[in-house]
């Protein structure tokens, strides 16, 4: 008799455990740019400073209020995710990381020159 797989994947379970991993910081910059399509557009992607592929940063909404999310208080604003979207979509000039990167710091697109 052959092994079973087991059930399938419950997604919730995996929507879970993506959230629980991004509000404990789990995750570098780099991979939340990479993971962006997949991200809540109305959440804010906060990091540590210096900004860099392997920088600590999370996804979390703001809250109603405006302020920093207790999550993101040792972390810099970085930008919110449907920027962040716009910005790595615009163009192909760089990496999507580097386009990224680059309006977050520049508060422009990077273009091909």
């Amino acid at each position: 008799m052959e092994p079973s797989a087991g059930p399938p994947a419950d997604p919730r379970v995996a929507w879970w455990r993506k959230k629980l991993a991004l509000a404990s910081g789990g995750m570098t910059l780099a991979e939340i740019v990479e993971q962006l399509d997949g991200m809540d557009s109305d959440a804010t992607i906060y990091a540590a400073r210096p900004w860099s592929a392997d920088a600590r940063a999370i996804v979390i909404r703001e809250p109603e209020d405006g302020s920093r999310p207790v999550e993101a208080a040792d972390l810099d604003y970085f930008l919110e995710v449907n920027v962040a979207l716009e910005a790595a979509n615009v163009s192909n000039a760089g990496t999507r990381f580097e386009r990224v990167l680059h309006y977050a710091e520049n508060d422009a697109f990077l273009f091909d020159e």
